[in-house]
């Protein structure tokens, strides 16, 4: 993996400004963000795995409040940098990995009496929300992370290659925000990052494709006790 300035070097390539004499850190940095963020929403749009991220093991309390859904985000070890649920498993206190079975992603939490596990989970505003239960269980999901965008110039891009699209994307950028800007220069610096941002997605796709063949995808669990939607 690269770090930020390898990528604000390749974007200085790009505008000519080898030294940093026009394109300071302090000018690039918030532009280098700006083509983070959209490399980001890319690689959520296609799925690529590097967003891909499992929870620690969350103890959910007891609910005895019949009219009160869980917020989980207000559970101990809830992470804060969830894009999306997508799957979600639970198990009673003190009982082991192999215990885990699936939970219903519901679009609302049913109005069904509270039982001793959880049952049911749903995603609504930006939050996971569950029925709860009558004794405390323990869950487990797996989400689509967010990737913080680099702050300093020695934060990682996390992604392989990243440097690749955001060096011409960062100069793109730069050359559009001048006046009087050459529309022709600007127009093949964002081709060459678009280009290379899909060699990124490609190449995480077709990893994916020399998985075995036999593969089960992985939010498909063995011995279920309820059966749940794929998604």
């Amino acid at each position: 993996m690269a770090l930020a300035n390898v990528a604000l070097a390749t974007a200085r390539t790009h505008l000519n400004d080898e030294q940093g004499t026009n394109w300071t850190t302090q000018k690039l940095m918030p532009k280098l963000q700006s083509a983070y963020n959209e490399m980001l929403n890319e690689l959520v749009r296609n799925s690529v795995p590097i967003i891909n991220a499992v929870s620690t093991i969350l103890t959910v309390p007891a609910n005895a409040v019949d009219d009160n859904n869980v917020d989980l985000s207000t559970v101990a070890g809830y992470p804060t940098n969830i894009y999306e649920p997508i799957w979600m498993k639970e198990r009673a206190v003190g009982q082991l990995n192999q215990d885990f079975v699936d939970m219903t992603k519901v679009d609302f939490i049913p109005q069904t009496p509270l039982g001793v596990q959880l049952a049911w989970w749903a995603w609504i505003g930006g939050t996971v929300m569950l029925r709860g239960a009558l004794l405390p269980n323990q869950i487990q999901f797996r989400y689509r992370r967010i990737l913080s965008p680099p702050k300093t110039v020695n934060d990682d891009l996390v992604v392989t290659l990243a440097e690749t699209f955001l060096g011409p994307e960062t100069a793109y950028l730069c050359i559009a925000s001048l006046p009087n800007f050459d529309k022709g220069v600007a127009e093949a610096m964002k081709a060459l990052a678009e280009r290379n941002l899909d060699n990124i997605i490609g190449e995480a796709v077709r990893g994916l494709q020399n998985l075995p063949a036999n593969r089960r995808p992985y939010h498909r669990g063995r011995g279920r006790s309820r059966a749940i939607r794929d998604f």
